[in-house]
């Protein structure tokens, strides 16, 4: 993390805020690794934006500050239910008793942490995320489905209305991209266009494989537990 990372926190966490999440990325080592930590940037961003329409989202459990008065009042963890989303639970819990818990989006706050290895437990990974996604108010569910129904939907109509589906991804493509690209200026890190190009490709397949994938009874191996999904 940033040296300076533990005095940035504590500027923020005033005037009653006493819990705030910072900014985490993968560290780029090669393709695989580089789409996650785009993923990651664009994921954080939307949880910002939607914090500044007043939404409830969610908190990233290893990056962020939660004071000890804030911990107490919701009881701890002892009298929070067992999850394979603890951050999550932790996060629900705190602003249930109307507290903030804003998401930081500065470099003040950043930190590094390691890309899963292969795409079996990256698909575990987003298992899991994708359990905590199903428990957010119903208009941030809806939002999740519409962007996870885009690909089936555009490959579809590519057979019926292809000229306009594929302006309609370019310009998709366009806005999103420029939109990543100057959030990785907010926290100083680079992003090529060849990347942002090749990760619209792997995100579209990881899509349609997570639609199928998270329906699948597997359970999920969280820090030496086994969890089930909510259908699994």
């Amino acid at each position: 993390p940033n040296t300076d990372i533990i005095y940035a926190f504590l500027k923020k966490m005033t005037d009653g805020i006493g819990a705030a999440t910072g900014i985490s990325i993968p560290i780029a080592r090669d393709y695989f690794s580089k789409w996650q930590q785009i993923d990651w940037v664009f994921a954080l961003s939307m949880v910002s934006k939607a914090q500044g329409m007043n939404q409830d989202t969610t908190a990233m459990g290893n990056n962020m500050m939660v004071s000890r008065a804030f911990y107490e009042e919701v009881g701890g963890y002892e009298n929070l239910k067992m999850s394979m989303v603890e951050d999550y639970i932790l996060y629900k819990a705190i602003r249930e008793k109307g507290r903030e818990f804003p998401l930081i989006f500065s470099k003040k706050v950043l930190s590094f942490t390691k890309a899963v290895p292969n795409f079996y437990q990256l698909l575990m990974q987003r298992k899991r995320w994708m359990s905590g996604g199903m428990q957010v108010k119903l208009s941030l569910k809806l939002i999740l489905l519409l962007q996870a129904l885009y690909y089936p939907v555009a490959i579809l109509c590519l057979f019926f209305l292809t000229k306009l589906i594929l302006v309609t991804i370019l310009i998709k493509f366009s806005i999103q991209s420029f939109f990543i690209w100057q959030k990785y200026q907010k926290v100083s890190q680079e992003v090529d266009f060849f990347d942002l190009v090749s990760y619209e490709i792997y995100s579209g397949f990881l899509t349609l494989i997570l639609l199928i994938f998270y329906f699948i009874p597997i359970k999920v191996n969280w820090k030496g537990r086994k969890f089930k999904t909510n259908l699994a």
